[in-house]
């Protein structure tokens, strides 16, 4: 058989390679890899209370030449049966490939390179966003397909520049690695094309050496049969990849950028057009274009596992960066041919996640459309603290029992609630979880607020207003928390409000009773307390030695942030109906693009 073209007889003995890809921030070696393992290792031995016993050095230390590593009792077949729960990690020997093949991709060395020369700070790279953001809304005849976006991102900056000014007064080492590392590398793939070039290049290069073992191990007799599973950034990065490894040879080794609909160019994808200075900063130099990776793998690419994706925030946020994703001409035909199967892409975020999303913008794409089919696409409440949610994914076990029950066993596309078949029914959604995360947003962070506020303001006022007894720092902190509650429940609602209004009317979260009754009642909490507290200044005022002075102030306090809370939300919600888009189509995005 033809190394090309993956062979329909031998499906049942191919080799299964599970790759991880990282997100955002520094990572190690293997360290992606390592959480994957044991929920594979979970959902095999059906441990819903797995404890991972696999270390990452022990992990590293068994690794093969190739990259990969094969672990006993991970079986590839899901009809092997197996005694034990508790899963003990051993290296298969032989590794004859009836185990899943894991293999860790990790791509932040480069980024942490370019960081240093090129990384703006926060300031100034998202001005500049919003600036092209306002000229694209300029250009759009009727204003309304990309105004919600310049209107997120105006609000998202103020919140972002001044939770980032307070954060250097007392933690500048924490502000620097959420500024500096995390926010920096979103900045980067959006903003330094070499970026993207480069870490395409360097998964090409590390696929290409995998499948190339695979074959010098097995020739032509097996197969093998890859699943990807990417997080956060590197979801930009292997869709990029993916796409890119049908691009044409002429767009592959091209030097510059083209006009042409028939050429992409990726800048530092061959590195011939790099200065000498900036060409050791990525992970290669002086490439000879004439010895581009081959991309026999791309052929054997089955599942495509997105977790708490930006893939959508992308496409709108850097539409110019993806054009080309609205047309096929520079795609290699014969290679797009002889891909027998579509490659079927499953993508998963949860709603506490403030980078994943749907896919509602990519699957308009031609380019997705000629490459993927829909699996899944499904945004979740199964985590309940806002923003450390985005890591989440891993610890989910039942998560992991899905995506090996659908993706890489292709057992059930439906697995009806109120049985549990073969596969493993996932929650998605989990009402005490839903509440808890609003009890978060809506309740414990403004009484946070609340609390340092009135002590602030407490201490202002008992310095009885002189001017040389005034607690400077006291009044620092009363006015800093202040503005603090402000923009972090503004920025909260804001993104909760988009949640409803923006979702998919085919949603499997859209029809949810219990989740409509939750909001209603949370909302009824926003509006009724400010008039609660009202009352209870009233009470005060009426008796007024029956509240403590601290409470006084407390009260006062109380009822100017939730006051504030209501304003917010009646606001955004309003702001949000007015400005949300009319369509998710990337054609419509791309038409406000101005031309360069």
């Amino acid at each position: 058989m033809s190394n090309d073209a993956p062979s329909s007889d031998t499906t049942d003995n191919r080799i299964h390679y599970v790759i991880a890809v990282h997100g955002i921030g520094k990572q190690r070696r293997n360290e992606t890899i390592l959480p994957v393992i044991g929920q594979f290792a979970a959902v095999r031995h059906h441990n819903k209370q797995f404890q991972n016993m696999l270390t990452l050095g022990g992990l590293t230390s068994q690794c093969n030449e190739s990259g990969w590593i094969e672990l006993a009792d991970i079986p590839k077949d899901c009809a092997t049966p197996l005694d034990n729960v508790q899963w003990i990690p051993d290296i298969a020997d032989p590794a004859s490939g009836k185990n899943f093949r894991f293999v860790d991709f990790c791509w932040s060395a480069g980024m942490y390179k370019q960081h240093i020369l090129v990384a703006e700070t926060t300031k100034v790279w998202s001005q500049t966003l919003v600036n092209r953001l306002n000229l694209r809304n300029l250009a759009n005849a009727h204003g309304k397909a990309t105004a919600w976006i310049v209107y997120l991102m105006k609000n998202l900056r103020k919140g972002m520049l001044f939770t980032e000014f307070v954060m250097n007064l007392r933690i500048p080492k924490l502000s620097s690695e959420i500024y500096g590392d995390f926010l920096g590398d979103v900045e980067l793939y959006g903003n330094f094309p070499h970026t993207r070039g480069q870490a395409v290049r360097l998964f090409h290069e590390t696929m290409a050496a995998l499948h190339q073992a695979h074959r010098n191990e097995f020739g032509d007799d097996i197969d093998p049969c890859y699943t990807l599973i990417a997080h956060s950034l590197g979801t930009i990065m292997t869709l990029d990849a993916i796409t890119y490894a049908f691009a044409n040879k002429s767009s592959r080794s091209s030097d510059v950028v083209s006009r042409s609909d028939h050429i992409v160019h990726f800048p530092g994808y061959n590195g011939s057009d790099l200065s000498d200075e900036m060409a050791g900063v990525g992970f290669f130099k002086n490439h000879d274009t004439d010895s581009l990776p081959r991309l026999n793998w791309v052929q054997y690419l089955d599942s495509y596992v997105t977790l708490g994706s930006p893939i959508d925030k992308y496409l709108t946020l850097w539409t110019e960066n993806y054009t080309h994703f609205n047309n096929t001409d520079w795609m290699d035909r014969n290679r797009i041919n002889n891909k027998k199967t579509k490659i079927r892409h499953f993508n998963y975020a949860d709603e506490q996640d403030p980078v994943g999303h749907e896919l509602d913008v990519l699957i308009t794409t031609p380019v997705w459309n000629e490459l993927f089919e829909k699996g899944e696409d499904v945004v979740f409440a199964r985590y309940a603290v806002p923003g450390f949610a985005h890591t989440d994914y891993w610890q989910d076990t039942e998560l992991f029992y899905r995506i090996v029950d659908l993706a890489i066993d292709k057992r059930h596309l439906a697995i009806p609630a109120d049985k549990n078949p073969e596969g493993y029914y996932t929650e998605w959604f989990k009402l005490d979880v839903y509440l808890k995360a609003l009890f978060i947003s809506y309740i414990l962070l403004p009484m946070l607020g609340w609390m340092v506020t009135t002590f602030s303001l407490t201490a202002v006022l008992q310095s009885h207003f002189l001017l040389d007894n005034l607690p400077w720092m006291s009044a620092s902190v009363f006015l800093i928390t202040l503005v603090l509650t402000h923009i972090v429940m503004k920025l909260i609602i804001m993104w909760r409000l988009l949640l409803v209004i923006s979702r998919n009317e085919n949603s499997i979260m859209q029809e949810k009773p219990e989740r409509k009754t939750a909001r209603k009642w949370f909302r009824r909490v926003i509006y009724s307390s400010p008039v609660l507290w009202a009352l209870l200044m009233w009470v005060d005022v009426l008796l007024p030695n029956a509240i403590p002075a601290l409470f006084q102030n407390g009260l006062f306090m109380a009822l100017v942030i939730s006051l504030d809370i209501a304003l917010i939300y009646k606001k955004t919600y309003k702001d949000w109906n007015d400005c949300k888009p009319s369509s998710l189509h990337f054609a419509e995005y791309l038409m406000n693009v101005p031309k360069v």
